[in-house]
């Protein structure tokens, strides 16, 4: 009798047992979706619909796009988490830690660009999946515990891993063009970095205080496409760059790139505060802040082949006094290149953070700068990369000023104190005749062009999104006409990263106005 009791006990104890595990099991199982949409708040107007897949038991977070009202030259992006997990949370009743601590994955479909810092943390997260993604920009995955990154070749532009103290490892593929400025900045773990030869420039501090780059010894660390990232040199007086560089993305008169002690230059922080010469050789395409606050140069030799200078390249330079700009220059970012800070700050306390005695508005330097002689045609705005941050406190350091002066002249361009609210001054010196012309305030400097806008759907690139796209669409399926480039990315409607029927079904909804956007 008493074998049966317990028995019967032992049988109504794994029944509670196993009731009570049956919501945790379910839990565990269950998938949550549905749809997050944003509006304005004056006229309750759509900006946005993204869907979302909780999925609890295979740990995943997936955002997929719907719609996005948006003339941004970035495209789709995709939605904040700090956006969209309280919106989540609200609809699945389930609190922001319990969905946070659950995603080991997260996922984006049909986006363009990931850009914006979010505060949302995942302290579990491990794997990060980009879809259909060629940006990534503005420190979207900062602070974020993930430990091992693959970042595929479709990713065009890498950024946004400030922080990640327990990334360990980073890949990127064949087909990533370009690392943005402080991409990588302290992540204190790293001690793993595949750079393919695809890529092409690196940001200023990409790699900044990383186990990775400091173990780094020879004299010019170079990786990927011939990218200079840190120069190990130290107390020179002339440095010729190595024939092997495409591209400059260091200063060559510090261990990384400086943002104090501009006014006395910190020379116990410097590796070469004696730097009198720099040359550099046919080879080098991009210069990136190479010769900044070099406080004794007083020669640039640049050969050509250098197509573009870029922000602080020359910047902070006292004794530096002219700049000779090969024919072979196409770019140039003007704002913040040349000139320097002034030693007196009277009259400018405005401009001076007090806690670090930095300007909060470096756009203007307060001394003349060099004089800048352009041996060619003067640099042409030319948009061949998305805006990416490359430097620090330049938000837009891909845009590039049009020029629109005539050829055949030899432009000698000079910073002013009297005109630095207005802009640059000109001396303009015309051949033999030595004319010189003065122009107070030029009125094309701040002519900024975007990039020219395809629509996704434009598989012809006309410019419109027509019933002909669809069609295109669907010769190309069949292989009658195939697509390819900018076209091909065109016609992947819904970004699945495949060209199907449904893209040219969604074109057709659209012109008759079954779906809102594309």
């Amino acid at each position: 009798m008493r074998n049966v009791q317990k028995l019967i006990i032992a049988l109504l104890l794994c029944i509670v047992l196993l009731m009570t595990a049956l919501p945790v099991a379910a839990a565990e199982g269950k998938a949550y979706s549905g749809v997050f949409e944003s509006y304005t708040a004056e006229t309750h107007e759509l900006i946005r619909q993204d869907e979302w897949t909780l999925d609890l038991q295979e740990r995943s977070l997936t955002v997929q796009y719907r719609y996005f009202r948006s003339t941004d030259a970035y495209g789709r992006i995709a939605p904040d988490w700090d956006e969209i997990v309280p919106a989540l949370a609200e609809q699945t009743g389930l609190s922001i830690a319990q969905i946070v601590e659950s995603v080991e994955t997260l996922r984006y479909v049909g986006y363009d660009t990931i850009r914006g810092y979010t505060g949302i943390l995942f302290p579990n997260l491990r794997t990060i999946e980009f879809g259909s993604v060629s940006v990534i920009t503005d420190d979207p995955f900062a602070d974020q515990p993930i430990r091992e990154l693959v970042i595929p070749g479709s990713v065009k532009t890498v950024d946004g891993f400030t922080h990640c103290t327990e990334l360990q490892s980073v890949v990127l593929e064949e087909g990533v063009d370009q690392i943005g400025c402080q991409a990588f900045y302290e992540c204190e773990a790293l001690t793993h970095v595949d750079i393919p030869d695809s890529v092409k420039r690196i940001g200023l501090e990409a790699f900044h205080k990383t186990p990775w780059l400091e173990t780094r010894t020879e004299e010019f660390v170079i990786v990927g496409d011939g990218v200079l990232i840190r120069y190990n040199g130290t107390n020179q007086t002339e440095i010729t760059v190595p024939d092997s560089v495409k591209s400059v993305c260091c200063t060559l008169g510090w261990r990384d790139f400086e943002t104090q002690g501009v006014y006395t230059y910190a020379r116990e922080r410097m590796t070469n505060p004696n730097l009198r010469k720099v040359t550099f050789p046919g080879s080098v395409r991009e210069i990136h802040a190479a010769c900044y606050s070099l406080p004794e140069l007083t020669e640039v030799v640049l050969n050509e082949g250098v197509t573009y200078i870029g922000p602080y390249a020359f910047f902070n330079c006292e004794k530096l006094k002219t700049v000779v700009v090969p024919a072979s220059v196409t770019r140039l970012n003007w704002i913040g290149t040349f000139g320097a800070y002034s030693t007196d700050i009277e009259g400018h306390e405005d401009l001076i953070d007090p806690d670090c005695g930095w300007d909060t508005d470096p756009l203007h330097p307060w001394r003349e700068s060099p004089t800048v002689i352009f041996r060619g045609e003067p640099p042409k705005r030319t948009p061949e990369q998305p805006n990416v941050m490359l430097h620090p406190g330049e938000t837009d350091s891909l845009t590039f000023w049009r020029y629109e002066l005539p050829a055949g002249v030899l432009w000698h361009l000079r910073y002013h104190p009297k005109y630095t609210e207005t802009w640059e001054r000109f001396t303009a010196d015309v051949s033999a005749s030595r004319t010189h012309k003065l122009i107070d305030r030029l009125t094309f400097a701040e002519q900024y062009e975007p990039l020219p806008y395809l629509p996704n759907g434009d598989a012809n690139l006309s410019g419109d999104v027509t019933a002909a796209d669809a069609v295109l669409i669907l010769r190309h399926i069949v292989e009658i006409e195939l697509l390819s480039g900018k076209a091909k990315t065109l016609a992947d409607v819904n970004g699945d990263g495949r060209i199907t029927a449904g893209d040219a079904a969604m074109i057709l909804r659209w012109l008759v106005g079954l779906i809102p956007s594309l």
